[in-house]
């Protein structure tokens, strides 16, 4: 499996367990810090679904702190489900679509700052 690296850090690929790709980022060498990534693509009788998910644990501001915050993991979930018969370049424009939509202002804005987009 190869290497993806995201803002940086490199996800290493672990293998394929019931069907599901694994990468693991492990640089804060804490098994408990450690952001994983996995893919899947489920075929059905008539959909094809295209699964990433990403989890990336929040590190703790002090760790030498002796009473650590615990935080529950972030989780990003990104699900396309196609026809089973959708043409590669509607294929191509959803991929384009969700690229810039993921790249604009909006979803930057969301995120970063936690405001709903009107």
């Amino acid at each position: 499996m190869s290497t993806i690296t995201l803002n940086t850090k490199s996800y290493v690929g672990a293998g394929i367990l019931n069907l599901i790709s694994i990468w693991w980022e492990r640089s804060l060498g804490i098994a408990t810090l450690f952001s994983q990534l996995t893919n899947r693509v489920v075929f059905q009788p008539t959909i094809t679904t295209v699964a990433w998910k990403l989890t990336v644990p929040i590190q703790p501001a002090d760790p030498d702190c002796c009473v650590p915050t615990v935080f529950k993991d972030t989780i990003c979930d990104v699900n396309i489900r196609f026809d089973k018969a959708a043409p590669q370049a509607h294929r191509d424009d959803v991929l384009q679509r969700v690229q810039d939509l993921v790249a604009s202002v909006p979803f930057e804005t969301s995120v970063s700052s936690l405001q709903q987009q009107t």
